[in-house]
């Protein structure tokens, strides 16, 4: 998806700009760079899902789901911390993840949380190129730090405690 869609700025103006000109948005993926069998398709043709497909971020109505959106879903852990830190957090969004690498993804998600809070508030959201694998060297970086094993529940406490096992991250 991150190679071949994009988030566009405005979904019902891509909309019109599909019905007028649809062949300026008909694109073909090439399979054969890909581990696939040798019996399957090796072209896929797109159109208007090469921007309809990410929209269900912003907009889940449209996969049918009925679950929060992104930007509803930042706006709630914006909201969840004390009221005198959400005008920096406001200002520190930070992307992770493989399908925040789409493009127009940072820019559209600004937009959308800037809507929601207070206008007197910036909302800034940062999308570092090495956000793909963040949360692994997030992961890695933690995992050597020398308190980690003390953190780290293992295998025979659990089959001992249960989700007992918890209490010792209590403070």
């Amino acid at each position: 998806m991150e190679q071949t869609c994009y988030v566009s700025k405005n979904y019902e103006e891509e909309i019109q700009k599909y019905m007028q000109q649809p062949e300026k948005f008909l694109s073909s993926v090439y399979l054969n760079k890909y581990d696939i069998p040798k019996d399957t398709y090796s072209t896929i043709s797109h159109d208007i899902s090469c921007f309809a497909s990410p929209e269900g971020f912003f907009n889940t109505d449209l996969w049918g789901m009925d679950y929060p959106t992104v930007q509803a879903l930042v706006l709630k852990a914006i909201n969840a911390c004390p009221m005198d830190n959400r005008r920096h957090m406001c200002r520190a969004i930070y992307l992770s993840g493989g399908v925040t690498m789409i493009p127009g993804f940072a820019a559209r998600l600004e937009k959308e949380v800037q809507k929601l809070v207070n206008p007197s508030l910036l909302v800034q959201v940062h999308s570092s190129p090495q956000r793909y694998h963040a949360a692994y060297i997030g992961a890695c970086i933690l995992s050597a730090l020398p308190e980690f094993q003390n953190h780290c529940i293992l295998a025979n406490e659990w089959k001992r405690d249960g989700t007992r096992a918890f209490q010792k991250w209590i403070y």
